[in-house]
């Protein structure tokens, strides 16, 4: 195993070369907590964006990783990008952030694909509770 690590939180044997994050966001400063969990749990941060294309491209060029989706971002179908992912990337875990969370919400979320449901603003506990659901 060329790049692995043991992660005591999970039990898990990790592939460092697949630990890269995607951030589809709509405001950069609901992102930094989420960024600098991610670098201090050693992810490659592939991209911060607001926009949907750009983030699917990285997920299409990557293959393999975790996605946070803003559900706040106007113009953004997210039922759409879950099942886009989901059929296309089955390795690329979603995980949804919202200023919004209802049980229909997470239900939905969940029966699409997504791995975890964040609510704003973001905490460090949540977020990592979050990304104990990634497996890479």
């Amino acid at each position: 195993m060329a790049n692995t690590e043991y992660d005591f939180a999970t039990g898990k044997i990790v592939d460092l070369d697949n630990r890269k994050a995607i951030i589809l966001i709509n405001d950069s400063a609901d992102a930094e907590p989420l960024v600098a969990l991610l670098r201090k749990a050693r992810y490659r941060m592939l991209g911060l964006t607001s926009d949907s294309a750009a983030a699917l491209e990285l997920v299409r060029k990557h293959k393999i990783g975790v996605i946070f989706i803003d559900t706040d971002i106007p113009g953004i179908d997210i039922d759409d990008i879950l099942v886009h992912l989901k059929r296309r990337f089955p390795a690329f875990n979603a995980i949804l952030v919202s200023g919004q969370v209802s049980k229909d919400a997470l239900f939905l979320a969940t029966k699409l694909g997504a791995v975890g449901y964040l609510a704003k603003p973001l905490q460090e506990e949540a977020i990592r509770r979050g990304m104990s659901r990634v497996v890479l």
